[in-house]
């Protein structure tokens, strides 16, 4: 007995091992080749989802185990001995309890647990239960690929160009044929002709037994084979893998859309393919835990290879297994309580009835804890969302601040008082002129706002239903660029669907300048703009002359294909330019376009940018005392220094951006939340080069206020 208890901890340990191990892999090749993602961002991309999504995913589970339990009684309705007559809910709790076990051992033997339930709770043999799980199993194959060709023929214009012509549609089709002659066919037949010769040899010991259950199975699909029903269990077995992937797929497409890149319905047939080799490496004999690890990177690598990019394929891949297994385990656990509740696991002859008042009252406490469990969850999510969402009413000026609340440091972050009252030289450490921008949801969707330094009123500039992102101040003070996207919800790792927009702060009149464009900033004087385009090329437009010019586009002139360009920033006195790049790698450049020089790499970090007038770059890289820092650097790579770093609860730095003279900065921080556009970031000045106990704090508010610019006069 010790040495089994023993070996099921070994066996455990080696799966958290094996699991711990894939899913580090995939992390390392997010981290290595995907934009700026860390792991408390899982909580911001789950947040983004829907509760309809969450709903639909969950009413599609409770469908496909409620059919699959209609299945198991047909396919046990003609076998003999199996008392299936009234048994509705005890098939449908042995459905629920298979599915929390079917990978908990790998190559899906978790789905002898089925058997075994069959046994107890039915009383049936364990011929009938192996019998019946090898027909589902035959069945679920027959309809998959009928799913899949059906999928195919509405979506296959985006999807089958980039397979080989339906190679794997034969592979299937002709592994199911197969499946099925092998099952219905060559197995009956064999026992058929073998049968004299076997009666004749096994008739003892554990071959005797063997021989003896294989007997038992020969006759149990004999049956199936002359019930007359096998199209009304193909139908079953069709509409129970439509509720399954059409609940996951579903999940998937809302959180790829959501968070990552837009999804149109001619991919569903690639998610779909994605979440079906997931379910193929999960089958794989690995030791790993409830499949994570093996799911994730079966599903991820067939979704990179349709297009999409590992940091969407993997983490989306994560977040649907993680709610598939919680949500299988909770209705499984669940259906063994209500089993050992009535009294079903106990043996067939002393089991008691359901319908004894001790019973019937034990069932409906449960279900009333669990109800309560989901309705407490449901709430918790809709407080969560509703923290950072929120619309805020019409305000002239900042929300009232505090001089020390819970959120800050007062012994390093000081608040300044902007409640609307004008800004003395003794109150504060702010520029006495010029104002800030920033982007910020307190809305309901993220607008522009403008502070105004001399008066310290708050000004809502924009007003639209999208979704307006990246704002920057023209050095002359006049105009704004920032990217606008029509979608409310889009976020920031989509790298298409934004728009470049020109805002004139005197008249309030907006234009479209770029209808393809995102990451807008000015190019160092107040008739350039530089932005990127589709994520792989970077446009300088001059406004004056209204033409464009591509400095530097992904596939040409020895840059790589795989290199997606974000933040850029050009500097016109060396022409150079310094941008982030993520996709194929992640790192930092500097690139001379209209020089024969070669591109200058640069420590690892992100949302590098020139210090206006000084030929110094700065970028955002892991802090030594907060969680990030900003680090200044030379343009050859060199004497790379700390220029703030701050052990305070805002620690998580971000968005910098610097007057036209670089005396003053702005940025924002968070205290951990890293999701650029979701996370509570708070907006902060300061002067550079000064004490931090004089950086001032602008807003506060639950809400997202991000990537804030500041304009000061010459000498101020």
């Amino acid at each position: 007995m010790k040495s089994a208890y023993l070996k099921t901890w070994v066996q455990m340990l080696a799966g958290l091992v094996v699991s711990g191990t894939l899913l580090f892999i995939l992390a390392e090749g997010v981290r290595k080749s995907a934009g700026d993602f860390r792991l408390n961002d899982l909580l911001s991309v789950a947040q983004a989802i829907p509760l309809w999504a969450l709903a639909v995913a969950l009413g599609c589970q409770l469908m496909q185990g409620m059919l699959r339990a209609v299945r198991y009684r047909y396919l046990l309705r003609w076998e003999q001995g199996v008392p299936v007559q009234g048994s509705g809910f005890r098939l449908l709790a042995i459905t629920f309890a298979r599915n929390m076990f079917v990978d908990m051992l790998p190559s899906r033997l978790g789905e002898l647990v089925y058997v075994w339930l069959v046994k107890r709770i039915l009383g049936a043999r364990i011929a009938n239960g192996l019998t019946s799980l090898g027909a589902a199993f035959v069945f679920d194959l027959v309809a998959l690929v009928l799913l899949i060709l059906t999928v195919l023929g509405f979506a296959s214009l985006g999807v089958a160009s980039q397979l080989p012509p339906f190679a794997w549609v034969l592979f299937l089709v002709l592994g199911v044929a197969c499946g099925a002659w092998s099952v219905f066919g060559l197995f009956p037949w064999a026992m058929a002709q073998t049968e004299s010769w076997r009666r004749d040899r096994f008739r003892s010991g554990w071959i005797g037994s063997l021989h003896s259950l294989l007997e038992q199975v020969r006759e149990c699909i004999d049956g199936i084979r002359q019930s007359g029903k096998l199209l009304h269990i193909t139908l079953l077995s069709l509409l129970i893998r439509s509720f399954k992937y059409g609940g996951i797929v579903t999940l998937l497409l809302v959180i790829l859309d959501r968070s990552f890149a837009p999804v149109g319905l001619d991919q569903i047939g690639g998610m779909l393919l994605g979440v079906v080799a997931g379910e193929a490496a999960a089958s794989l004999p690995l030791p790993t835990f409830m499949s994570f690890g093996s799911y994730e990177a079966g599903g991820a690598v067939t979704l990179v290879g349709l297009g999409f990019t590992l940091q969407a394929a993997a983490i989306s891949m994560f977040i649907v297994h993680l709610f598939s297994q919680v949500v299988d385990y909770s209705l499984g656990a669940c259906a063994l309580l209500i089993a050992w509740l009535a009294g079903w696991l106990q043996s067939p002859a002393t089991q008691p009835a359901l319908q004894t008042p001790r019973v019937r009252a034990g069932i409906a406490l449960l279900f009333v804890v669990v109800l309560a469990v989901v309705a407490a969850g449901v709430l918790v999510y809709e407080l969560k969302k509703a923290r950072n969402d929120a619309p805020e009413p019409a305000l002239s000026v900042l929300p009232e601040s505090h001089p020390a609340d819970s959120h800050s440091d007062a012994a390093v972050i000081q608040t300044a008082s902007i409640a609307g009252e004008p800004i003395s030289d003794t109150d504060s450490k702010l520029p006495q002129e010029g104002f800030a921008v920033w982007t910020s949801n307190r809305f309901g969707n993220h607008e522009v706002l403008k502070f105004d330094f001399a008066t310290g009123a708050l000004e809502r500039l924009t007003e639209t239903p999208g979704k307006e992102y990246y704002v920057s101040i023209s050095p002359d003070g006049q105009s704004l660029l920032y990217a606008y996207a029509a979608r409310a919800d889009h976020s920031f790792r989509h790298l298409t669907g934004w728009s470049v927009v020109l805002y004139d702060l005197e008249s309030g009149e907006s234009r479209e300048l770029a209808p393809d464009g995102f990451h807008p900033s000015w190019a160092g004087s107040s008739h350039q703009v530089v932005y990127s385009r589709g994520g792989n090329e970077i446009v300088l437009h001059d406004l004056q002359s209204d033409t464009t010019e591509t400095l530097l586009q992904a596939g040409s002139r020895g840059v790589p294909s795989g290199f997606q360009f974000l933040t850029p920033s050009w500097d016109p006195q060396s022409e150079t330019l310094a941008v982030t790049i993520r996709g194929s790698r992640r790192t930092k450049m500097l690139y001379f376009p209209r020089q024969d020089r070669a591109p200058v790499e640069l420590p690892e970090g992100c949302q590098l940018l020139w210090i206006p007038g000084q030929s110094q770059l700065v970028y955002t890289a892991d802090g030594r005392v907060g969680d990030n820092a900003f680090i200044r650097i030379q343009p050859d790579g060199r004497n790379a220094e700390v220029l703030l770093d701050l052990d305070s609860a805002f620690h998580h730095l971000y968005f910098p951006r610097f007057s036209a003279n670089g005396t003053w900065m702005i940025y924002a921080a968070s205290e951990g939340g890293h999701e650029h556009d979701l996370a509570d970031y708070e907006v902060f000045v300061w002067k550079v080069g000064s004490a931090t106990d004089g950086i001032q704090r602008l807003t506060n508010h639950p809400g997202n206020d991000s990537w804030p610019d500041l304009f000061v006069p010459q000498g101020r």
